[in-house]
């Protein structure tokens, strides 16, 4: 058995192993290190076993190890040094867009945020082989067109990007001082892209980085005649690079496609029933344990949904990127008065969005959205004889940040709308990630039952089991 192991030891640390049998899985550090100080520093060594004890692979049959980020091999004493690759950040990012892209010939633009605020810019062209560099960040006394790229890129600095993309578009009084900086950054983003695919000629574009994916994934090719497709990666931030890296390994190092579908390779470990069992011991004798049939189960959470319940939701491994179909809190578009619980239950900002999930073929009934959106990576206005139907996920100025639901993604969150829906509620869903304010989604299923009991929300789905807390919810639907 072949395996590539891709490493990202710089911000955010992560890991993803994919090996020649179509199996993948990728986790950050932090999702295994969840409360533990300084753990989201250096080389990820607990993500790194985690992904090798899920897999079976053991250090020395691995085919290559490409780390993203400066590191000492001693540190990788498992692993013959001949096997050890590097490369720059920004390439990962490239490699994690395109090689799931789909694209034959593509545009590939990467903009981050760095910790001290200065911003990075590159740009590169991939006509089925590796991403060449276009543009990239150049020295400051540089007055080349790279550098002029870079003095617009840097207007996307200032800030939590996705604070303020969700302040601008809330519609109170902090979003009247944001709103002219949120619109700048779209304006700028497009800006940057059209700049690129003039010089390259691909019209196809991919995105990654942190800082341009709030402006540049709202790119509609019906509006833009420069431009054919967009694509966004699962996890466009510094997390994704671990995959970017696993990549180019295969097709670069090894010369070899992929082995898998590559939007999988964004998924963690996933957990036996029996772990779910043992987590759910010390609750037995204060909650409603539910049916165990996987239909029944279903069944109850749409019924509580249904009746203004807040339902967490823990589903297969955690995504490297949004949690939305893994670990999410999902509640019922109709119930407004949910909002104030979401956000105190989950210590988040009023004004953060919530995002709504909604069966694919059903999306352009609900949303102004053309094509897909399975990573929530998208805003979409919604269209006006709905925001009535599902008042909950409409924001300020008439929009909602949307994630399209597939059997082929989220099979047991399709079923679950289309079971809701049968209720006689929409094809739509509210969701918010199951998280810590500034950490990950949670990871185990003791982590989601420990947040899940502290945020005092209805009730908690794990992977077939539903844990119930009162058998009435706090609010009606009608509500």
């Amino acid at each position: 058995m072949r395996a590539v192991l891709g490493i990202n030891v710089e911000s955010r640390p992560s890991a993803c192993l994919i090996t020649d049998d179509g199996r993948a899985v990728a986790t950050s550090e932090q999702h295994q290190t969840l409360g533990v100080p300084d753990a989201d520093r250096g080389i990820p060594s607990r993500a790194i076993s985690t992904c090798l004890d899920s897999l079976g692979v053991a250090p020395d049959e691995l085919a290559a190890v490409v780390l993203c980020g400066a590191l000492a091999t001693d540190c990788l004493l498992e692993i013959p040094r001949d096997r050890i690759h590097s490369i720059d950040r920004h390439l990962a990012h490239a490699a994690s867009a395109f090689y799931p892209s789909g694209f034959e010939d593509a545009s590939i633009l990467v903009v981050e945020r760095g910790s001290s605020a200065r911003v990075r810019a590159s740009a590169y062209r991939a006509r089925g082989g590796a991403p060449e560099p276009v543009l990239a960040s150049p020295d400051p006394d540089d007055d080349s067109d790279a550098r002029a790229m870079v003095e617009l890129a840097s207007q996307l600095g200032g800030g939590d990007v996705a604070d303020l993309m969700d302040l601008a578009t809330r519609g109170t009084s902090p979003a009247d001082a944001a709103w002219a900086a949120g619109d700048a950054l779209r304006r700028v983003a497009k800006q940057l892209a059209m700049q690129l695919v003039e010089r390259t000629g691909a019209r196809k574009l991919c995105i990654a980085g942190d800082a341009a994916v709030h402006g540049l994934a709202q790119l509609d090719p019906r509006g833009n005649p420069w431009l054919d497709q967009v694509y966004v990666p699962p996890a466009p931030g510094e997390v994704g690079t671990s995959v970017g890296a696993a990549l180019f390994g295969w097709c670069e190092l090894l010369g070899a496609p992929p082995p898998c579908e590559l939007e999988t390779a964004f998924r963690g470990r996933p957990y036996r029933d029996a772990e779910i069992v043992n987590a759910l011991v010390p609750y037995r004798t204060s909650h409603q344990l539910g049916p165990r049939r996987p239909d029944q189960v279903l069944d109850d959470v749409a019924d509580l949904l249904a009746g203004g319940a807040l339902v967490a939701w823990f589903d297969g491994g955690a995504a490297l990127g949004d949690p939305v179909g893994c670990r999410c809190v999902l509640a019922s578009p109709r119930c407004v008065p949910l909002a104030s619980r979401i956000g105190a239950g989950l210590g988040r900002p009023s004004f953060r969005a919530l995002t709504a999930v909604v069966l694919i073929e059903e999306a352009e009934d609900y949303f102004a959205l053309s094509g897909h959106s399975p990573f929530a990576h998208r805003v979409a206005r919604v269209l006006p004889h709905r925001t009535r139907e599902i008042p909950l996920v409409v924001r300020g100025d008439g929009t909602s940040r949307v994630a399209t639901i597939d059997r082929w993604r989220s099979p047991r969150l399709d079923d679950l709308l289309r079971r809701f829906r049968r209720r006689g509620g929409p094809p739509v869903l509210t969701s918010v990630p199951l998280c810590e304010p500034g950490s990950s989604a949670v990871e185990t299923p003791t982590d989601a039952l420990r947040l899940w009991d502290r945020a005092g929300f209805d009730a908690i789905y794990l992977q077939g089991h539903l844990l119930v807390r009162s058998a009435e919810p706090s609010y009606s639907d009608e509500s």
